[in-house]
């Protein structure tokens, strides 16, 4: 007697495309980064299940919607592989172990409402998620800009080989200056381990663990000593430049980090 899932027309549908799905997750994983090399014939066996329970036998576009199950499927398991790739991608750019989470997860959330764009078009997904992650964070700098666009501060630009030859448009590096300046007058009245700290933070994209060996102090405490650093130059950048405070309190620069008992 025919089993309900042949029945329905799953087990005819998965035989007539599992060739087709198997090019698929070759191509997804192309990836010089996997070793060893991913097994698709077994990753293929275990979405096969997954997909299986969610098969609407009532659905007329049958093997478009199979596909679609079976490349989101793939594109959550290069999620939970790459995981750590992309949240290292954008560590030294972004000060909060949380902003990067909340990045990651965000640009996790694009690829799959973009879904389409890798079964009408296949392509190895690490690059592709790189992409998105990347996009991520440029749109979280648009949005929680420290300094907003001011026509009265743009730098006109005069040419195309100036960007080429200082890799960024003189009103990006300009307002960077402003920054900088900004953020030295604010570690001007700090105290001077304090101020070191948050320049080896800011700089070197230092963590609590890297601080600790050349203080010689514990993971714990330097984390504690970090925490009170953000919390002391949080209250003096917006007791210098408070027209910046709604700003900055979004853009994250001063986001605490939960201190660990040293």
């Amino acid at each position: 007697m025919p089993s309900v899932r042949t029945r329905d027309g799953f087990q005819e549908s998965w035989e007539s495309t599992a060739p087709q799905f198997a090019r698929l997750g070759r191509v997804y994983f192309d990836d010089a980064r996997l070793q060893p090399p991913l097994d698709v014939a077994k990753l293929l066996e275990r979405i096969r299940s997954r997909v299986a329970e969610r098969w609407e036998p009532t659905n007329a576009n049958g093997p478009a919607r199979l596909k679609k199950l079976v490349a989101g499927e793939m594109l959550g398991h290069a999620l939970e592989i790459y995981a750590s790739s992309l949240r290292g991608m954008i560590a030294g750019q972004v000060w909060s172990e949380e902003l990067i989470e909340e990045l990651v997860q965000a640009a996790s959330v694009r690829a799959v409402e973009r879904l389409h764009e890798i079964t009408s078009r296949p392509r190895p997904l690490f690059g592709w998620l790189c992409q998105l992650v990347k996009q991520q964070r440029v749109d979280w700098l648009r949005i929680r800009s420290a300094l907003k666009r001011d026509a009265g501060r743009t730098v006109p630009l005069s040419g195309a080989a100036e960007v080429i030859v200082v890799g960024t448009t003189p009103t990006q590096a300009e307002r960077k200056l402003r920054v900088g300046e900004m953020f030295e007058k604010v570690l001007a009245a700090l105290p001077e381990e304090t101020a070191t700290m948050l320049r080896w933070h800011a700089n070197e994209h230092l963590g609590p663990t890297e601080m600790a060996q050349r203080l010689g102090i514990s993971p714990g405490n330097a984390r504690v000593r970090l925490c009170r650093a953000r919390s002391e130059s949080c209250a003096i950048w917006l007791s210098l430049f408070p027209e910046t405070a709604a700003d900055f309190q979004e853009f994250g620069i001063f986001d605490s980090v939960q201190p660990e008992q040293p």
